[in-house]
């Protein structure tokens, strides 16, 4: 039964965005695989040639047949990601524009679309004011806490935007 109930507006918002994030990580782990995938391809050796006879050996095209057709596989599955995190950037772009409070935006973008940990956003946020350096630990966690209201701001933001898409 609790399954049915529905998901809190923040912690929607915090799916999605975590969601985001968690594909970037993917592409990046894709393509560091690719990477890797390319270099073996490169160093498969090429046939010795020489006057002794030797057994045919049949496997190796198959091989690298098989490993280009993976490597052309993992290509494609970058590309498809890349098309959904590139949608996804503008959406959660689109969202934040709509959020009021400039500093709860600030948060979501540098976070989710930025990839900054907490303390650089508390560094952007804080770094202004005089007392920064001996109150950096009470400045993250009004980073903290302003995370929290963000989420809320952004899931009526994409609330908002829905609404109009509907009417």
């Amino acid at each position: 039964m609790d399954n049915m109930r529905p998901m809190p507006p923040a912690e929607r918002a915090k799916k999605r965005l975590t969601a985001f994030k968690d594909l970037r990580q993917s592409i990046d782990y894709k393509t560091e695989r690719l990477a890797m995938m390319e270099e073996k391809l490169g160093s498969i050796g090429s046939p010795q040639i020489s006057d002794m006879p030797k057994a045919p050996s049949y496997g190796s095209n198959d091989r690298m047949i098989d490993a280009i057709a993976r490597k052309m596989d993992l290509e494609q599955e970058i590309q498809q990601d890349i098309a959904k995190e590139r949608a996804e950037y503008e959406a959660i772009l689109l969202i934040t524009k709509r959020m009021e409070r400039p500093d709860e935006r600030i948060v979501i973008q540098l976070r989710y679309l930025d990839g900054a940990k907490w303390r650089e956003i508390a560094e952007a946020l804080f770094q202004s004011r005089d007392d920064y350096v001996e109150k950096a630990d009470n400045y993250l966690q009004q980073v903290f806490r302003k995370h929290g209201t963000a989420l809320l701001s952004f899931a009526a933001a994409e609330e908002t935007l829905k609404n109009r898409r509907v009417k």
